[in-house]
């Protein structure tokens, strides 16, 4: 039997590891569509994850409206956190 924080981790990592299975696969990346002038988040297959239109002056006046599936919603909303979680994971692993 694993001691309760092992079992934490995994299933931490098993989340993690279920939004990035159904997600888009990648790599992604940002492009302008010069036609229309929004932005595209395109997969590596070329095909287009989500669509913006972005406006603002600055990074404190910016707003944007995208479209994405709800599982690439849901991967992008945790991002962040579990990049975080990852490399303090792999901090601890290297000592």
């Amino acid at each position: 039997m694993l001691p309760k924080w092992i079992k934490s981790r995994l299933m931490k990592l098993d989340e993690i590891e279920a939004r990035l299975n159904a997600a888009t696969p990648g790599p992604w990346k940002w492009e302008i569509d010069a036609s229309d002038g929004t932005n595209a988040l395109v997969s590596s297959d070329e095909s287009v994850i989500g669509r913006a239109v972005l406006w603002g002056q600055d990074k404190n006046d910016y707003g944007a409206h995208i479209r994405v599936t709800e599982e690439d919603a849901e991967f992008m909303a945790h991002v962040r956190s579990d990049m975080e979680y990852l490399m303090a994971e792999i901090k601890k692993l290297k000592g």
